[in-house]
């Protein structure tokens, strides 16, 4: 193992000096001696030696690390130094939720802020633990924008709108207030008040997908967009549809029809379609996702399904911030891997879908 002094196999005469090879990480080692008695060909026993190079007592881990940089922005990576004695087994904590048990790991922060970094080592002595608080500084790229819990988003101009090129995965709103996360089908059906869940209720699927919120979320008050942004209205979703087509981003470059599915939707994650322009057809290459918009099939929490998830790989609903008169529905817009339109409906408030924000 690396954390352990080198390895071999020597015999020695009794009374004779032989060399103990060590890391230089390490102020003491163990070491298992066998004692042979020649006479009746045997072991006779083994002995544990410790031995120290300070020639102090073996004690618990001295603790100590750094990084470089200590101040970067989302998505940049960095290298964090253990410089401890004595340690064998090592666990980081970054402060982001994410840990690593290397000696010598680089990690990448998705979120903007002050992180608290964390490491615990251990040996045959025992454990210690070094807290460096808000060691590390991650901040906002040029080009980009934060939502109220530190999540990054990329951004993309098109027409005179400026649009988020990923879903909303904010899980607080503005003012710090938590959403209410539910997890259950049922209990998600009857809910109306703001809630939100993650696709498939896993919250390693938010980084691609982001979030799905019942239309009350939406139009809260209290805010789930970034500040000088807004969630998307049918008003805004209209200007860019028909910037879209006017542009020649339907993927036959005609000026006139609504074709622009292919051009929003990623080139990637969508089931194929054997019908010409579609989403999920891979013809036409060079208007797949021509506008930047990048659009995945995240799938929809319908209470059509007992509030279950579905419909993954080929769908893709989000919500306007536009309710539908004085009713239960709310407008919406969607895309399908068999469909070349970008499509408009109303549904109701109660369903999961994602969210797109639009620059105020």
């Amino acid at each position: 193992e690396n954390s352990r002094a080198n390895s071999f196999n020597k015999y020695y005469e009794y009374d004779e000096f032989f060399d103990l090879s060590l890391l230089n990480n390490l102020d003491t080692c163990e070491y298992l001696i066998e004692v042979i008695d020649l006479k009746d060909k045997k072991s006779t026993r083994k002995v544990k030696v410790l031995f120290s190079i300070s020639g102090q007592r073996p004690t618990v881990p001295i603790v100590s690390f750094a990084a470089s940089p200590v101040t970067a922005t989302t998505n940049q990576e960095i290298q964090f130094y253990n410089h401890t004695i004595n340690g064998s087994t090592y666990v980081w904590n970054f402060g982001d939720d994410s840990t690593s048990t290397a000696l010598q790991p680089k990690h990448k922060y998705q979120k903007i802020g002050k992180f608290t970094v964390t490491l615990t080592a251990r040996n045959y002595v025992g454990e210690n633990t070094l807290i460096k608080t808000e060691y590390i500084t991650i901040t906002l790229p040029s080009g980009m924008v934060a939502d109220a819990e530190g999540n990054v988003y990329s951004v993309k101009t098109i027409g005179t709108q400026t649009w988020m090129t990923s879903n909303l995965r904010a899980t607080k709103f503005r003012n710090g207030e938590a959403i209410l996360n539910e997890k259950n089908d049922s209990k998600w059906c009857v809910t109306n008040v703001p809630a939100f869940c993650y696709v498939d209720n896993n919250s390693q699927n938010a980084m691609d997908h982001g979030c799905l919120y019942n239309h009350f979320a939406v139009v809260d008050s209290r805010g789930i967009a970034p500040v000088g942004w807004h969630v998307a209205s049918d008003y805004d979703w209209a200007v860019l549809q028909d910037y879209l087509i006017a542009n020649r981003y339907n993927y036959d470059g005609t000026t006139t029809g609504n074709k622009i599915a292919k051009s929003m939707a990623s080139s990637t994650g969508w089931i194929f379609s054997d019908i010409s322009g579609t989403v999920g057809n891979t013809d036409y290459s060079t208007f797949r996702n021509k506008s930047g918009f990048s659009a995945l099939a995240s799938g929809v929490r319908t209470i059509d399904y007992s509030g279950s998830f579905v419909s993954p790989g080929t769908v893709s609903f989000w919500w306007s911030a536009t309710s539908f008169g004085n009713t239960s529905q709310a407008y919406c817009f969607f895309l399908t891997n068999e469909d070349f339109k970008l499509n408009a409906t109303t549904m109701d408030k109660k369903n999961g879908y994602s969210v797109r924000c639009v620059k105020d």
